[in-house]
């Protein structure tokens, strides 16, 4: 009876034994997760944080790049051929406004012009090309004044008068227009003087060069 017993208790603390077993080694697997878990995290993070710098540098890369404007006085197309260029393809239009800017690293003339029934603007290019054209019907209400070349100073003489200005310095001159300003009620040029950094536009009246305006950004 005795013998029974203790084979009986002998089988109890086997059992016990091999099941405390199985609990150490899962506890084990357990431990050996957890451990492996946050090191993936870590790279995980460590290689997108990597990721924005590279981002953050390229986009400041591209940001610091400013492509500089070349002065008016390297246009290769005169004014006189634009002007005949107008009004061949608007014959008999009178001419209200003139601008010539740098577009896509090409300079273009806008030329703005009217009749009785009619107004019109075209776009030329260096190589004495329309680059666009347009015509619209005059509003009666629209009052334009023509502009008459024969009395103001040239162009190239209000750059040399507006680029005498202090706050212009040794910007280059970029563009310049001429038309009529309400404002000053009177015919004006606009000589505007840039670099990457600084911008002065010049305002000044057409017929005697005087310095009407100075804006600095």
């Amino acid at each position: 009876m005795k013998k029974w017993q203790l084979l009986g208790t002998a089988s109890v603390l086997a059992l016990t034994l091999a099941a405390c077993g199985n609990d150490d080694k899962s506890t084990s697997d357990g431990d050996n997760t957890a451990v492996e878990s946050p090191d993936k995290e870590n790279t995980s993070s460590t290689n997108s944080n990597n990721d924005s710098n590279d981002n953050d540098d390229n986009n400041d890369d591209n940001s610091s790049t400013v492509v500089d404007k070349r002065a008016v006085k390297d246009a290769p197309l005169a004014l006189d051929e634009a002007l005949t260029t107008f009004d061949e393809t608007y014959k008999g239009a009178k001419i209200s406004s003139i601008e010539l800017d740098e577009s896509n690293r090409q300079f273009t003339y806008d030329i703005e012009g009217f009749d009785d029934k009619k107004e019109y603007s075209v776009e030329i290019g260096e190589d004495n090309n329309v680059i666009e054209k347009n015509e619209e019907n005059r509003d009666k209400g629209d009052d334009y004044q023509e502009l008459m070349r024969d009395e103001y100073i040239t162009p190239e003489e209000a750059i040399d008068n507006a680029s005498k200005v202090s706050e212009v310095g040794d910007l280059a001159a970029t563009s310049w227009s001429l038309d009529y300003d309400d404002d000053e009620k009177a015919t004006v040029y606009q000589v505007k003087f840039e670099n990457t950094k600084d911008e002065v536009e010049v305002t000044l009246d057409a017929k005697t060069g005087d310095q009407l305006n100075v804006e600095k950004d």
